[in-house]
C-alpha cells in the first residue's frame, strides 16, 4: 500500500509545474502580450491615417458634387428666365 502511495506521489510530482517553469511561461507570455500591443498600436495608426485620407477624399468629392449641382441649378434658372 505504501509502495502504491509513493508511486502515485512520484507520478503526480512529474505532472506538477515548478515555480521556475511558471515564471518562464509568465515571462514568455508578457513578451508576447507586448508584441501584440505593439502590433495593435501600429495597426491603429495605419487605420487612423487611412480614415483621415478617406475623410479628405469624401469632403473633396462632396464639394465637387455640390459645385456641379449649383452650376446645373444656375443653368436651369438662366434657361427658365430667358
Amino acid at each position: 500500500m505504501n509502495h502504491i502511495k509513493h508511486e502515485l506521489k512520484d507520478e503526480l510530482t512529474k505532472e506538477l509545474v515548478t515555480k521556475d517553469e511558471l515564471k518562464a511561461t509568465e515571462g514568455r507570455l508578457r513578451r508576447e502580450i507586448e508584441e501584440v500591443r505593439g502590433e495593435i498600436k501600429a495597426t491603429e495608426e495605419r487605420l487612423r491615417t487611412e480614415i483621415h485620407r478617406w475623410r479628405a477624399d469624401t469632403i473633396k468629392w462632396m464639394f465637387v458634387f455640390w459645385l456641379g449641382q449649383l452650376i446645373a441649378f444656375i443653368g436651369i434658372l438662366r434657361f427658365m428666365l430667358k
